[in-house]
C-alpha cells in the first residue's frame, strides 16, 4: 500500500483509495492478524474530526473489500460486533 499516494499496489493495477480508506487499511496493516475493535477505529479516525458514526466504518470496510477483491492473498475479516482484522489467505 502506498499510504502517501492513497493507493493499493498489490492488485493487478493500482487502485485509488480515499483518505479514510487509507487510514483504516493502515491501521489494519499495523495490527495485521490482530482484532482491531470498532471503538479503536472510531477513536483514531473519526473522533479527531468531532464526528462519530460507527456505521461509516462498515461502509468504508465494504468499499475496501470491493477494492481488494483481486488481492487473493489477503482479506478484511470481521468478528461480529467486535471489530475487524487483516487475514492472510493461503493460496
Amino acid at each position: 500500500m502506498d499510504v502517501d499516494g492513497h493507493q493499493l499496489i498489490g492488485s493487478p493495477e493500482k487502485v485509488k483509495l480515499t483518505e479514510k480508506e487509507t487510514q483504516i487499511l493502515a491501521i489494519l496493516i499495523d495490527h495485521a492478524g490482530e482484532l482491531v475493535s470498532r471503538d479503536y477505529f472510531v477513536e483514531n479516525i473519526w473522533q479527531k474530526e468531532g464526528v462519530v458514526t460507527v456505521r461509516s466504518l462498515d461502509m468504508y470496510i465494504s468499499r475496501l473489500r470491493k477494492k481488494m477483491k483481486n488481492m487473493t492473498d489477503v482479506q478484511i475479516a470481521n468478528q461480529h460486533g467486535k471489530g475487524y482484522y487483516l487475514k492472510m489467505v493461503k493460496a
